[in-house]
């Protein structure tokens, strides 16, 4: 995917997180042409299938991109460079999974409230067996709130199915689930 991206990076280019300060914020900055729109989308589109496959640690970058893919503009255009520059530093790094007990389950779950264009919020978890991140979802909510609570009150309840069915997922492989905590 980096090799065929249309830009090469220079070593000094580090950056320390995929997402920008502004990562939801929209602006009125000039379109992409259609073929920029179209490298844009497919990069975009590249970027999904190795956050779901491999690379959870861009998740929150790449739903937000995948919110601009239908109308990108210069900004967005280097929101997604910004992630390629990311992607390209660390594209050595390991992912190393590790669990003191398997019996406790610890959900984090939070909510970024009307941070996308039609002023939805955004919820993202991660599942922790006490030592690492083993399980991550970030989406855009389906509904507008009228408040920063009621939008934690829906961003808990869409994580809701996911806390559970990864409880009796768990169960069903012979772990004795002692507690499963939603934070």
């Amino acid at each position: 995917m980096l090799n065929n991206f249309p830009i090469q990076f220079a070593p000094e280019d580090s950056i320390p997180t995929p997402a920008p300060t502004d990562l939801h914020a929209t602006s009125t900055s000039p379109k992409l042409s259609p073929k920029e729109a179209q490298i844009f989308h497919a990069f975009v589109a590249k970027a999904l299938f190795l956050c779901i496959r491999a690379r959870s640690d861009i998740q929150l970058a790449v739903s937000s991109l995948c919110t601009r893919v239908k109308d990108p503009n210069q900004k967005d255009w280097r929101k997604l460079l910004r992630l390629m520059v990311f992607l390209s530093k660390t594209r050595d790094g390991e992912l190393i999974l590790l669990a003191n007990r398997l019996n406790i389950i610890c959900w984090f779950v939070d909510t970024a409230f009307t941070v996308h264009p039609d002023f939805k919020s955004h919820t993202a978890a991660t599942m922790s067996l006490e030592r690492c991140c083993i399980l991550n979802r970030s989406r855009k909510q389906q509904l507008n709130t009228c408040s920063s609570t009621e939008a934690k009150t829906v961003g808990a309840d869409d994580m809701s199915q996911l806390i559970f069915w990864t409880k009796l997922f768990m169960e069903a492989q012979g772990c004795d689930i002692k507690h499963n905590v939603h934070y």
